[in-house]
């Protein structure tokens, strides 16, 4: 619940700039972040893009590039962020290095240390 009060709070900073000045004139948007900043990334870039389609206007295109992210989405959510305006990329990209262990946290996983 943290990350996406976080992630509702930058889309009301931002959603009238993004709907009302940059996806007139066609402009794309990168959203990105490290760590927790990434996975709220991620959401603000998966619920933007949902929310886009009742606009008038759309952004041309718009992506995530998330460094660490936290996990943060449910399996329905995680699909949908291979989803994209362009179909030659998805909606978010994420690169984590080697044994960080961050991006890997889960019940399941942290169940697994005991």
């Amino acid at each position: 619940a943290g990350f996406l009060t976080a992630a509702d709070s930058v889309l009301q900073s931002i959603r009238g700039a993004v709907r009302d000045l940059l996806a007139p004139l066609g402009y794309s948007l990168l959203v990105t972040g490290h760590s927790l900043g990434a996975s709220t990334a991620c959401l603000v870039t998966r619920l933007l893009y949902a929310e886009m389609t009742s606009w008038s206007s759309q952004l041309s295109s718009i992506r995530c590039v998330a460094f660490a992210p936290c996990p943060c989405m449910d399996a329905v959510n995680a699909a949908g962020c291979a989803e994209s305006l362009d179909p030659s990329t998805s909606l978010v990209l994420s690169f984590v290095c080697n044994d960080d262990a961050v991006p890997r946290i889960s019940m399941q996983n942290l169940g697994r240390l005991s």
